[in-house]
């Protein structure tokens, strides 16, 4: 039975079930405020295609009520929102919490987002995993949701280093899919909805620890034994994007940003203020050089002085 976690992709369940292995697999999902468990659904790896990127929470557990509510608070029955779990003897006090203060059908925020389609419902992320980058909200769930809908990518486990203002998405890919080949594509299809430097990190498998719970910092540190974190690349990511942003004129190949000049491809001024300080807050650098390097050269120039810059 998994819970407390992620429940791992049909595909991955697959790989570890050998042929005639006769082990029954369950997703367990609860909050320890309405006594923890609340679903409960049997994996039938016979009948599900190894597609299926979500598994579902499953059926309620007995005087079980789940509620899905939208930004308003109104009880949707399709799409994505944020699932509220209660009923009767179903409920933990925290805190300095009363049981009159409660009664018999609160029900509770989970704080997770999970999608809603014909009466199934399939866990998206943690709200609180969303961030705010330099005043600008970042959606964590929808970047795994879109990853998880490629081919390739079989799991995916965010996390945003507020030190290093960039964020990591760790994927395992599927047995016979090529990092190299598979990694352009999938920024392209996040790049849109992301507002921060990213990486896209392909590790063998998510760690866990003592507890349960993905292991951010053993992923981090083997990723990094392994070179597989590259700032400088990410960086020069986030440059192309603020760069087609501010001099829309420059097409959409990576050959001929290299090659574009900011003002000859439409920026302004004002444009160039904001490259020059979004680029300084991503960073964590200061970048005197940049106005007059993307003036007076190429989108390459601007690029070569960035990670000169920040010595990666």
């Amino acid at each position: 039975a998994f819970g407390g976690e992620d429940c791992p992709s049909v595909a991955m369940l697959k790989r570890w079930s050998g042929i005639g292995n006769a082990t029954e697999f369950y997703n367990l999902y609860g909050t320890t405020e309405v006594s923890c468990w609340s679903t409960c659904h049997r994996i039938d790896l016979a009948t599900t295609t190894r597609d299926a990127k979500y598994v579902p929470l499953g059926d309620p557990l007995d005087a079980t009520v789940l509620e899905v509510r939208n930004e308003l608070g109104e009880v949707i029955r399709e799409g994505d929102g944020l699932l509220f779990i209660g009923g009767l003897n179903k409920q933990c006090l925290v805190g300095n919490e009363t049981w009159d203060q409660l009664g018999p059908s609160y029900l509770r925020n989970s704080g997770d987002l999970v999608h809603a389609s014909g009466g199934v419902l399939t866990f998206l992320g943690r709200r609180d995993s969303n961030f705010k980058y330099n005043n600008r909200l970042v959606h964590c769930a929808l970047l795994t949701k879109t990853l998880l809908s490629s081919g390739p990518v079989e799991t995916c486990h965010s996390h945003y280093s507020k030190p290093e203002k960039m964020l990591f998405l760790f994927v395992t890919l599927a047995q016979d899919c090529a990092p190299e080949e598979a990694m352009p594509p999938l920024r392209s299809s996040i790049e849109p909805h992301c507002e921060c430097p990213f990486q896209i990190v392909p590790v063998r498998t998510l760690p866990l620890n003592c507890h349960g719970k993905v292991d951010v910092q053993a992923l981090l540190y083997q990723s990094k034994k392994e070179g597989l974190l590259d700032y400088g690349f990410a960086y020069r990511q986030h440059l192309s994007k603020l760069w087609k942003k501010w001099a829309p004129q420059n097409g959409s190949e990576d050959s001929i940003i290299g090659k574009s000049r900011f003002l000859l491809c439409g920026g302004t001024m004002r444009g160039l203020e904001a490259l020059c300080q979004d680029m300084e807050f991503a960073t964590n650098c200061s970048l005197p050089l940049l106005a007059h390097k993307v003036l007076g050269g190429t989108f390459e120039d601007a690029a070569a002085y960035v990670d000169k810059a920040i010595g990666r």
